[in-house]
């Protein structure tokens, strides 16, 4: 059955559609509906431009009058990935590497770089070292690789493809997160060849990291008549609102949204109602009322072990996030609710529709469309900053050119602004946020990050672009159409004086992209994340007595099998903080909890607190937030002063999760504990591993976060 639900007729031209979904008998308990455009387009029709170069970061991109990478750019594209993929160590990428390719080229360029790795496969010394720790050497290695490389080349070995490439692939692994999916692939196809001396043992571990039926690990939400509500729109559709309404009149729910602002913005919302709302994140628990019948949460938190009337799920499409994209797997899998209504972009029906058939659950698909007409302009703003204007939101993507737009708008204009980006902190964002949504606060402008595509309501006229390159740590990357959507969209908000939003750059050269990509068609989510529990790493780390618990996470990384719509969540940040941690003597339950806390890998303020925290821990000692935190008596006014001030933000930030996990644990140990004084603990509550972890924008476990600032920039 067909169930169709509009909210608003369609804007976009039927050239920008995404994908029809596939038949509905091939969904048989599954109701859905066909998805409609929602962006507006405000240019001449058959606008010509003139072909553009573009120089950032000592890259030159060339692309043509609809913003595409011309051959010529492809062709430096590729020679420079063939001297990428011939050095087995090498970690770097290149800002046209892969994101600007697609359909036949993406597959040309999957298909070289795996020929590329396969050919130095038994050359590379890492792959080596792995097999050697699984008791594959020498001359077993040795035959063992030459027969896998062989097969794969002539394609026969299961998920060693093109199609294997283009899913593993890891900006931020570069290469040698092809060599990861080669090596999980390598020990599979290696079982039947393996002497029985290794065999046994090997054998139990590839059962042990057999993570292929997610769905079973939660045996008690099976068990419930479930049915899936998915609300699926753009920025500004109102599909968040109508899953609240739902929440609203629930006897018993909760609400799972991606960061601790937005938890925190449905627990006042509630409350404000006089509807008893508690909450639960990993950093702050609040209980206005012991059965209050809400609770709001950071999804990392959601409670699997009660039932429930009504779950929210926000921003589903984060499923598919590299790090994080277990725990929103977890709530899918695991929440015992009635009505399961899930929030986020179209992209994420597909992959929603295929795990729910694995469950035998029910799918109602909602579609909303814009409540504002969102505006793309025919030109930019020319390159010079006397063109901002009250109600704009200048976007570019590091602390040096936030500042520095900032201090130009401020002295061209006369027009005063506030800023937002990921390394401030929620609260921070949130202050500015109401400055610049306050008419009467004299704060006429905002400079952002892309740390406003979500948490924030905001009262933007029009989004302009200083910038459509990112840096991501290494190079500058052109912002993909997804995000550049969502940034875009937040100009325009329903219920305020700019009901019609608008979008363009601060100069011509970036116009063509951004045309391109606000009408590019939905890339559907194919895999959702995973991590296995604490209980099954237990069971793994039985199996391999002595092992370092960073070489217990990598092998597990290497022998875990999946299927097909599951991917294994990257343990790049925990193996470094299990390394730190490696010498304190810790039980495996208790490292779980450590690298799993929201601590950044790549600031050494962090990473010496972490250690500290967990030195104290491990001798049995209180550890006092005022031993570890200086703060200043006076307001920072040089950029370093406010880097430091946001790096002693995150050590507080981590001291109150691991004092909160404490208190949890004690609790359900019936023991007492003084609340923020002790070494802390973390109980279990799903598929991810430890619950509660929750990184900020500008989190990502190092110094560049998802808005791209650059730490080195101050």
């Amino acid at each position: 059955m067909l169930r169709l639900i509009h909210r608003t007729p369609p804007l976009l031209p039927a050239s920008a559609r995404p994908p029809i979904l596939p038949p509905p008998s091939l969904f048989p308990i599954v109701r859905t509906i066909t998805c409609t455009p929602h962006i507006c387009r405000d240019s001449r029709a058959g606008e010509v431009l003139a072909k553009h170069s573009k120089h950032r970061g000592g890259i030159w991109h060339k692309t043509d009058p609809n913003g595409v990478q011309t051959a010529s750019s492809t062709l430096a594209q590729m020679k420079r990935l063939q001297k990428l993929t011939q050095d087995p160590a090498s970690k770097a990428t290149s800002a046209l590497d892969l994101p600007e390719l697609l359909g036949q080229d993406a597959l040309k360029w999957a298909h070289k770089v795996l020929h590329s790795r396969l050919s130095m496969f038994r050359s590379n010394r890492q792959i080596k070292l792995k097999a050697g720790k699984m008791g594959i050497r020498g001359n077993l290695f040795t035959d063992i690789a030459d027969k896998f490389t062989k097969s794969a080349l002539l394609g026969t070995v299961r998920g060693c493809n093109a199609q294997s490439v283009l899913q593993s692939w890891d900006e931020e692994g570069g290469v040698e997160s092809i060599d990861r999916m080669l090596v999980t692939a390598f020990f599979h196809f290696s079982e039947p060849h393996l002497p029985l001396d290794i065999l046994s043992n090997f054998s139990v571990l590839r059962k042990l990291s057999d993570l292929k039926f997610p769905n079973e690990w939660f045996p008690e939400a099976r068990k419930v008549q479930r049915k899936i509500h998915l609300h699926v729109g753009p920025t500004n559709s109102g599909k968040t609102h109508a899953a609240l309404t739902r929440l609203a009149s629930a006897s018993a729910g909760i609400y799972c949204g991606p960061l601790r602002l937005l938890a925190h913005e449905i627990y006042e919302r509630m409350n404000a109602r006089g509807i008893p709302c508690n909450l639960l994140t990993g950093e702050q628990r609040i209980e206005v009322s012991p059965t209050a019948p809400l609770t709001s949460s950071t999804v990392e938190m959601a409670k699997l072990n009660c039932d429930l009337d009504v779950a929210v799920v926000d921003e589903i499409q984060m499923i598919a996030d590299r790090a994080r994209g277990w725990a929103w797997t977890q709530a899918l899998l695991g929440l015992r609710a009635q009505e399961l209504h899930l929030c986020g972009e179209p992209s994420a029906v597909p992959l929603v529709m295929n795990i729910a058939l694995t469950l035998g659950e029910e799918v109602e698909v909602h579609k909303y469309q814009r409540l504002t007409p969102l505006v793309l302009a025919d030109s930019s703003l020319g390159g010079t900053f006397e063109n901002v204007r009250r109600g704009d939101c200048m976007v570019t993507f590091s602390r040096r050119d936030i500042f520095a737009a900032k201090k130009r708008v401020e002295q061209t204009t006369g027009l005063k602004c506030a800023v937002v980006y990921g390394n401030l902190p929620p609260e921070t964002r949130a202050l500015q946020a109401k400055l610049f949504n306050n008419p009467e606060s004299g704060f006429d402008v905002l400079v952002a990050s892309d740390a406003i595509g979500m948490g924030l309501n905001l009262n933007i006229k029009r989004i302009v672009f200083e910038t459509i390159d990112k840096y991501d740590g290494k190079n500058f990357r052109r912002i993909a159409p997804p995000q550049l959507r969502q940034i875009a969209g937040r100009a325009g908000r329903f219920g305020t004086q700019f009901e019609t939003g608008e979008v363009t750059t601060l100069v011509d050269a970036d116009l063509p992209y951004l045309k391109q990509a606000m009408e590019a068609p939905v890339d559907e989510l194919e895999m959702a994340g995973l991590q296995p529990t604490v209980e099954i790493l237990e069971m793994f780390s039985a199996q391999l007595p002595g092992e370092t618990f960073s070489n217990l996470l990598q092998k597990f990384e290497d022998l875990a099998s999946l299927d097909g719509l599951y991917f294994l969540c990257n343990y790049r940040d925990q193996k470094i903080l299990a390394n730190l941690i490696e010498h304190l003597p810790l039980t495996l339950h208790d490292r779980a909890v450590f690298v799993t806390s929201p601590a950044p890998t790549k600031q050494a303020v962090c990473t010496n607190a972490f250690l500290n925290y967990a030195t104290h821990y491990a001798n049995g000692k209180q550890c006092k937030l005022s031993d570890m935190v200086e703060l200043p008596e006076v307001v920072p006014t040089q950029p370093n002063k406010l880097q430091d001030l946001e790096c002693k933000h995150k050590v507080i930030m981590l001291y109150m999760w691991l004092a909160t996990a404490d208190v949890a644990r004690a609790q359900a140990e019936g023991r007492s504990t003084p609340a923020a004084e002790g070494a802390p603990r973390r109980e279990q509550t799903g598929a991810g591993g430890v619950d509660g972890k929750e990184k900020e924008e500008g989190d990502q476990g190092c110094g560049y976060g998802v808005d791209g600032v650059d730490e080195r920039e101050g």
